[in-house]
């Protein structure tokens, strides 16, 4: 008698030539472990290795393939149990009776499949995940675009960034997204405050718009790749500049080109010079004060005979802390090349929130996706011209709308000088179309 004998009642199974007698019960256990892990590295990532997974389970599943098939044909002589199936073999009188439990086989199967698609499917949740997050975000900037727009149209300049500068200016104050609210099918939110009082009062008193803005929320202004998102409110804003203290953060703020967030010093050194002599921040920062005076927090520039600025204004992009718009006839780079807003993540800065006057605004002078954040429990020396700038949890970049509501997404590598070029609205630095 063979050592190794296959023994059916309904068919006769060929014994296959790689069997030997050497094959061991142990082998054998493994052999359909063996059959996925083999079939999973013959394929690569994508469609093909979700094919071969669904062929391997579809084998499994075969009669012929499925353990207790597998130990019910084999005869083991040197076992003290026959695993043959014959009467010849000495089986018990059970042994015809079906078996309805599961072999251990199967369950390692079972699990190992179970794994396997696991931890396939939650990668793949998670990337579809973040891609319609990330499309949310450009939705939402194109509608604040589209804002701007409609304003301009109306009003014949973009919204001004801010009415920071107005100290004694009349009420209610505001920025750049409660100007472009009636623009955004927003006008009955906005009405429920009183537009003869300020939004916020920089005093320790807490006005009534501010009790109301507390409670008010704006989808259109939160980007839900933030983890930040599900709890958008903030309860310890910075008051200066009419600022409420507790309001709905926002994600999109308006962009001031290359105009110098107050002070260069603390963003020297953060970009490689490529054997420039000079730091490539100064090389770009221009303008003062976020763009709402023309003599304090200067850039270097306008200092340093050495340096050149490629405008003279104050402000260097569309969008700064000021409460003059600007008129599209001075984007001499054209719309289409310049920014107009971007993603910021808000929890990092303590100023900015959707009724904020100071300052709901970011610089290209600071690196994209510098990831940092203001200490809210100590917040002196100020930092903020490394923490206000332009970034977001997406991977690899930002969002950033132009001028003409296009949205393109701007990889954190693009190079610093041609970063700053798009958002400056000078026509002496027009950035080429590849980035």
């Amino acid at each position: 008698m063979d050592r190794l004998k296959f023994v059916a009642d309904d068919a006769h199974l060929p014994i296959p030539p790689h069997y030997s007698e050497t094959k061991s019960r142990k082998e054998l256990v493994y052999l359909p472990i063996r059959v996925i892990w083999a079939s999973v590295k013959l394929v690569s990532r994508g469609f093909a290795r979700w094919l071969a997974l669904i062929l391997v389970m579809l084998l499994l599943s075969l009669k012929p393939w499925r353990g207790r098939h597998i130990f019910g044909h084999i005869s083991c002589p040197h076992s003290s149990i026959s695993l043959a199936k014959g009467r010849s073999m000495g089986r018990s009188k059970f042994s015809d009776r079906k078996r309805n439990g599961f072999t251990l086989v199967e369950l390692l199967v079972v699990i190992a499949i179970i794994g396997i698609l696991v931890a396939l499917l939650l990668p793949a949740v998670q990337q579809a995940r973040e891609a319609a997050q990330r499309m949310q975000c450009v939705n939402r900037l194109r509608q604040i675009g589209l804002g701007c727009l409609n304003y301009e149209s109306a009003r014949q300049t973009l919204p001004p960034g801010s009415y920071w500068a107005l100290r004694n200016g009349p009420p209610p104050g505001g920025n750049y997204l409660t100007e472009i609210m009636p623009y955004m099918e927003l006008a009955n939110e906005i009405d429920r405050l009183d537009h003869t009082e300020y939004y916020a009062d920089s005093s320790n008193s807490v006005t009534p718009n501010e009790r109301i803005i507390a409670q008010m929320t704006f989808s259109e202004f939160i980007c839900p790749s933030d983890p930040q998102a599900s709890d958008p409110f903030v309860e310890d804003a910075e008051i200066s500049g009419r600022n409420p203290r507790t309001a709905q953060m926002t994600w999109y703020v308006g962009s001031m080109g290359p105009t110098i967030p107050d002070s260069v010093s603390l963003l020297t050194g953060e970009v490689p010079n490529n054997g420039s002599s000079v730091d490539p921040v100064l090389l770009v920062a221009m303008g003062c004060n976020f763009g709402s005076n023309k003599t304090v927090n200067c850039a270097p520039c306008v200092s340093n005979s050495r340096l050149e600025c490629s405008t003279k204004a104050q402000c260097g992009g569309l969008i700064c802390r000021t409460e003059e718009g600007l008129a599209l006839r001075k984007a001499k780079d054209g719309m289409s090349k310049t920014f107009l807003a971007g993603e910021t993540i808000p929890s990092h800065i303590i100023f900015n929130t959707v009724f904020s006057e100071n300052f709901v605004v970011a610089s290209t002078v600071t690196p994209i996706n510098l990831f940092e954040s203001d200490d809210r429990a100590r917040r002196q020396p100020r930092t903020y011209p490394r923490t206000s700038g332009f970034k977001s949890y997406h991977t690899g970049g930002v969002n950033m709308v132009f001028g003409d509501c296009s949205v393109r997404f701007i990889p954190e590598g693009i190079d610093y000088l041609t970063y700053n070029a798009m958002g400056s609205s000078s026509s002496n630095d027009i950035a080429g179309e590849s980035f």
